[in-house]
């Protein structure tokens, strides 16, 4: 059973960040905003991730496959307040 992305980001109060790219053929990206991921077995390596497509959805959809299960770190290498989470099995 997966959440929502949208409904994890309530629950965890971060933004999704939607950039479309000019002149790239309708390039679109997704991520959570200040957020990087530490991938299933590199416990020590944070991976800036994000998801691309076509369309905003398109891009949701590529972020919620390469994220699920996984967890992301906001504030890493910052003097804000660092914060982690796990990610459940997400769908748009």
């Amino acid at each position: 059973m997966s959440i929502s992305i949208f409904n994890f980001a309530d629950i965890i109060n971060k933004e999704i960040i939607i950039t479309y790219y000019p002149n790239q053929n309708g390039r679109y990206s997704a991520n959570f905003e200040d957020s990087e991921i530490i991938e299933k077995g590199r416990e020590h390596g944070l991976c800036g991730t994000y998801g691309t497509g076509t369309s905003p959805r398109g891009a949701i959809i590529d972020y919620c496959n390469k994220i699920s299960g996984q967890r992301i770190v906001f504030n890493a290498m910052s003097d804000k307040y660092r914060q982690e989470f796990n990610i459940p099995e997400l769908g748009e």
